[in-house]
């Protein structure tokens, strides 16, 4: 075996090597931002659950629905 045909086949391996590597790490990268892009919808789903749950308790009387057309008490 000739030494030129001894480089190309040990660059093509290693270039071989090298491609299925990124795409490996490319896989996991994603894998890592979806993950996180659920951890962030939930992290949203429970915020708008607390703003609901929150501004639920704090209804005073005159900000239910209905209360603006309510007659003004005058005693």
């Amino acid at each position: 075996m000739s030494t030129a045909s001894k480089v190309t086949l040990a660059v093509s391996a290693a270039v071989s090597t090298a491609i299925i590597a990124y795409v490996h790490l490319s896989q996991q990268w994603d894998l890592q931002n979806i993950r996180a892009g659920v951890d962030l919808d939930i992290q949203r789903q429970n915020y708008r659950k607390m703003v609901r749950e929150s501004s639920a308790t704090e209804e005073t009387p005159t900000d239910a629905p209905g209360a603006i057309f309510a007659e003004p008490s005058n005693k």
